[in-house]
């Protein structure tokens, strides 16, 4: 999990290391999926999340993946029609939602 959570944290749009597949609007695939550690692979259950103070921290990397990857689409005038990361996001707070219920925990109608 901790592993899964600093690849998300700490890559680097920059990084020579990444392929062409892996930037601009797919920026977040590598992140997501690397080393077969998926979001549906590595949250099975909320004891493999740790508690909500995990969660948020996922939760906060999966948003900067997102906003780094519309600010390089910005700046390199890219306007794709639809962005990974934010299909990552999506997929993430499902993936918490789903386990947080099946934990038992409190819930609220918002969602």
């Amino acid at each position: 999990m901790l592993s899964f959570l600093d690849r998300i944290k700490n890559a680097n749009p920059n990084s020579p290391d990444f392929s062409e597949d892996d930037l601009y609007a797919s920026w977040g695939h590598y992140q997501f999926t690397a080393s077969s550690q998926t979001i549906s692979g590595v949250l099975t259950s909320w004891k493999s999340v740790g508690n909500t103070s995990v969660a948020q921290r996922l939760l906060a990397a999966a948003l900067k993946t997102s906003k780094v990857m519309w600010h390089v689409c910005f700046e390199q005038a890219i306007q794709p029609s639809s962005f990974l990361s934010d299909i990552y996001i999506q997929l993430l707070i499902d993936k918490l939602l789903e386990l947080w219920k099946d934990a038992g925990g409190v819930h609220s109608s918002w969602y």
